[in-house]
């Protein structure tokens, strides 16, 4: 799932211009570097002795760096609804053309409808042969068929994009009655037979509608926890770089007495 987040965020950041991109860059390094010394000297405010060891620095060092990551998350995330939507229109086109998924679901549709009983399979060959087929005497059929098309197509989308699938109130789904709805209005234009893979467009659409309902809650949420994040990385190299200076300054005043 993190690695899903951040190709999100990359992508959103590849959005931005040439010049918006490095200033970004630029502010969040400038940012970082005064977040690093600032952690390292701030003692001195009230202990000028105490000098930050090599330690403090390291720490310094990944706190600063992390500060730098959440900046160009938060930038990123902006992007968060363009991103999405490109993202899920690449994965359905690229399911549609995977052979691998299309042989694995025309399976699992070939033995979901036998197993109904609404179908003749007497001289319907194995799914696995090249001349298999699905055979259809009624609509309700090819809903069945179609149901299974888009169930799967919606579990594949939650194990490839993790992330956008949490995004989600629910599980993705397609409803039977929005495929007997979608096979009206195909039927209405073609006589033909319906194509198994308008249930993964199906799916896309219901997948995108959810999400941007969904997404400025979640934007929201992701600032909110940044910001709480970022807040956490500089207080543990404050908090221990503070506690430090106060013990040296406690065992100077017991010197000095």
């Amino acid at each position: 799932m993190v690695r899903d987040f951040y190709h999100i965020v990359f992508e959103g950041l590849g959005m931005l211009s040439v010049t918006k991109f490095v200033f970004v860059i630029t502010s969040a390094l400038v940012f970082a570097a005064v977040c690093w010394w600032g952690c390292v000297n701030y003692t001195r405010l009230w202990n000028k002795r105490y000098r930050s060891t090599i330690a403090h620095h390291l720490l310094c060092a990944i706190s600063s760096a992390l500060t730098l990551l959440l900046i160009l998350t938060f930038v990123g995330m902006k992007r968060l609804k363009p991103v999405s939507a490109k993202l899920i229109v690449q994965w359905a086109e690229g399911l549609q053309e995977s052979q691998r998924w299309n042989d694995f679901v025309f399976e699992k549709a070939y033995y979901t409808l036998k197993q109904s009983g609404r179908e003749n399979f007497a001289d319907v060959p194995d799914p696995k042969e090249e001349n298999s087929y699905l055979p259809f005497s009624d609509a309700e059929s090819m809903v069945l068929a179609a149901q299974v098309y888009a169930d799967e197509a919606c579990r594949n989308f939650e194990y490839k994009h993790a992330f956008l699938s949490r995004i989600l109130s629910a599980k993705p789904s397609v409803s039977s009655a929005l495929i007997q709805s979608d096979m009206t209005q195909f039927f209405e234009k073609e006589a033909d037979l319906y194509p198994m893979n308008r249930a993964v467009r199906l799916a896309a659409g219901q997948i995108l509608k959810e999400m941007v309902l969904q997404l400025p809650r979640v934007l929201r949420i992701a600032r909110l926890s940044i910001v709480f994040i970022f807040c956490l990385f500089q207080l543990i190299p404050l908090g221990v770089i503070g506690y430090c200076a106060y013990q040296d300054l406690k065992l100077n005043k017991y010197q000095l007495t």
